[in-house]
């Protein structure tokens, strides 16, 4: 359910290396007008800049299987981000959470340290939850 909600769990999508806009948490999570904080000066450093490099994506696979730490790949072979959680929705589609580089389309999915020869995994697709929204 959490998967396919697009809901990012602690110790899995969420890290101490883990900014809260990467994740969208900036978006119901942090409140931007209230006093100081631990760490309020690197989230009002991304809000001023107004992007970060990388962003919590829902994720959609094709045929084969797809399992947490597999890289995310362009339609060229170049990495485009990492799948952090996979499980099965209720209609048995292979869904999963993952970052993806801003800037950068998935074509594939593929074990790590994968290339432009592992272009025969399987396909991956950016989708829709209620949490997620693709905006890189």
């Amino acid at each position: 359910f959490r998967v396919a909600q697009g809901v990012p769990k602690w110790g899995v999508e969420l890290t101490p290396e883990t900014l809260p806009a990467e994740a969208l948490l900036d978006r119901r999570s942090v409140d931007f007008h209230k006093g100081c904080y631990v760490g309020q000066e690197v989230i009002s450093r991304v809000q001023s800049v107004g992007r970060v490099n990388r962003q919590l994506v829902a994720l959609a696979f094709g045929a084969g299987g797809v399992e947490p730490g597999w890289e995310l790949r362009d339609s060229g072979g170049g990495l485009a981000g990492s799948v952090t959680s996979v499980a099965r929705g209720e209609g048995g589609e292979l869904l999963g959470l993952g970052f993806l580089k801003r800037g950068a389309s998935p074509a594939v999915a593929s074990p790590s340290g994968g290339g432009s020869e592992n272009l025969l995994s399987p396909g991956v697709e950016i989708r829709d939850s209620p949490f997620t929204t693709h905006t890189l």
